[in-house]
């Protein structure tokens, strides 16, 4: 069922952006990432330009690129509509952390120097002391960090792309599960 975004679902950022499209982009996506804007929500672009007291060209370049990160998908009789995850994504999703976990691994093994291991053992000991939201942050932390030792650009920028459908998915079907 596809709903109207309501108006106060976006925020306007406390920093400067170099344009317009940047600055849309991020208020939407963030406001996807953190479920204001939930899956079947329309994104309504004059609504959107009003809001953020733009054109509609920057909202539409926005919307746009979130189209090519998955995160809404273009309707007929609809337009942008923020999209969710079917069972075959959440499998998609888990494979490839799974694969892209490994291969980071494996290049941090040979690569990691003494500084990068000592960051690692920190995250981890706080890991086991937090609980719920820092959890979820140290873990992140953690695998960003695991991506640094492996100094592996492209995997690294392939995990940070799965680790935001996974953090989404968390979010949208898990979070309130794992209390």
């Amino acid at each position: 069922m596809l709903t109207v975004m309501a108006m106060d679902k976006l925020k306007l950022p406390k920093r400067s952006f170099p344009t317009k499209q940047a600055m849309v982009h991020h208020c939407l996506r963030e406001a996807i990432l953190d479920c204001r804007l939930m899956p079947g929500d329309r994104v309504v672009i004059d609504e959107v330009a009003r809001q953020l007291s733009v054109s509609i060209i920057p909202v539409r370049e926005a919307v746009h690129q979130l189209q090519s990160e998955r995160l809404v998908d273009m309707r007929p009789h609809a337009g942008p509509v923020v999209t969710g995850f079917d069972d075959d994504a959440i499998a998609e999703i888990f494979t490839l952390l799974e694969c892209l976990e490994i291969a980071c691994a494996r290049h941090a093994v040979v690569r990691a120097d003494e500084d990068d291991l000592r960051e690692l053992e920190r995250i981890v000991e706080q890991m086991e002391r937090a609980d719920g939201d820092r959890w979820e942050e140290l873990n992140s932390r953690f695998h960003a960090a695991m991506c640094a030792a492996a100094r592996t650009t492209r995997i690294a920028e392939a995990f940070s792309r799965v680790a935001s459908d996974w953090e989404r998915l968390y979010r949208l079907r898990l979070r309130g599960s794992a209390r």
